[in-house]
């Protein structure tokens, strides 16, 4: 069973990034922003990896269940017209047959067209994170939104903190993290009016907390509150948070 020659050719170059590690540590960059965004490429780089292999899949298995359906065609109409006499028995196998194929293959092409708009929503979501990277490297450490550069976030009831490195284009909200115990990873989401929502992706866990909040334009902070999308022991589910934004010295007076 064979890959169709377009999906091999993209595959050729993509899997070299499923060979390598992750990263073992956020890669450096000229400034925060285009770290933060280099660690959600890198990222986006490796599921796009994974989600073009699984389309190759899908993809052989409809083509397979395809032939299945035309050879069970082939066989009930030789069914009808090869003997004298026509065994009903042999029919209603054949009638099955023919019908779990056609299930199996309705199956797969519904996967396929599922995986087709992921991998365009991953391409559109990659082509947005390069161009801000090249904004930023251009623009250095110039702040323009109320959203972009670093913050430092304390989760309750842990009391643990963390530093957040974002970057807003709109409404779209990218970036990565680094814990006070080690963590890191990267963030995505959204600000709509005042109410940013981030989903955090750890480099080792996947996705594993959402966190929701009320930017205050002012004061530059965020409070809110966060939940765990994994299932643990002894763990709280669920607490509140709040972030402060790190401005630069000759601004640090406005931060509280």
């Amino acid at each position: 069973m064979r890959t169709p020659a377009p999906i091999r050719s993209l595959l050729c170059l993509l899997l070299p990034l499923l060979a390598a590690p992750v990263w073992a540590a956020p890669p450096r960059a000229a400034n925060a922003t285009a770290e933060a965004l280099a660690v959600s490429i890198g990222i986006e780089r490796q599921l796009l990896a994974e989600d073009l292999l699984s389309y190759a899949e899908a993809r052989d298995r409809e083509n397979a269940a395809l032939r299945a359906v035309d050879d069970g065609l082939r066989s009930f109409d030789a069914a009808l017209v090869g003997e004298e006499q026509v065994s009903q028995a042999l029919v209603t196998r054949l009638a099955a047959a023919l019908r779990e194929a056609r299930a199996d293959a309705a199956r797969w092409s519904s996967e396929a067209d599922r995986l087709r708009e992921a991998l365009s929503e991953r391409l559109r979501r990659l082509a947005l994170l390069q161009r801000r990277a090249s904004e930023a490297r251009e623009r250095g450490t110039e702040i323009t939104d109320p959203v972009t550069g670093s913050w430092l976030v304390r989760s309750l009831p842990s009391g643990r903190t963390a530093v957040f490195e974002l970057s807003l284009d709109v409404t779209v909200v990218v970036g990565s993290y680094r814990t006070d115990t080690g963590g890191w990873g990267s963030l995505r989401g959204t600000l709509v009016g005042d109410l940013l929502t981030l989903e955090r992706i750890d480099s080792q866990q996947g996705g594993d907390l959402v966190y929701e909040g009320r930017l205050d334009r002012e004061r530059n902070e965020v409070r809110g509150t966060w939940r765990s999308t994994l299932l643990s022991v002894g763990e709280p589910a669920a607490g509140s948070w709040v972030a402060f934004r790190q401005l630069p010295a000759a601004s640090s007076g406005e931060n509280p």
